[in-house]
């Protein structure tokens, strides 16, 4: 998460928009997973474990989706520590 809003920078920068993003939970360091199984963490410590969604989470904009993530949801009751968002990018 320390990282979300330079690679949303660099996305803008590269004029790639980020459509939306889903959930999954970090798993490690005996914290158990949040939702279904996953992958292993080819860069870090743990696995992410996907949380069941029924809907990709859409903005309107990189700028939006941006203070959504950074501002928004750690002051919101549904944020979790453990909670990363894998992005959703159009490429076309």
């Amino acid at each position: 998460m320390e990282n979300i809003g330079e690679f949303i920078d660099c996305m803008e920068r590269l004029c790639i928009t980020i459509k939306g993003f889903t959930w999954w939970c970090h798993v490690h360091a005996g914290h158990p997973a949040c939702g279904l199984g996953g992958l292993q963490s080819q860069y870090g410590d743990g696995w992410f474990s996907e949380i069941p969604a029924d809907e990709i989470n859409y903005f309107e904009s990189n700028k939006k989706l941006k203070h959504y993530l950074l501002e928004d949801y750690p002051n919101s009751p549904q944020y979790k520590e453990c909670y990363v968002p894998a992005f959703w990018l159009d490429l076309d």
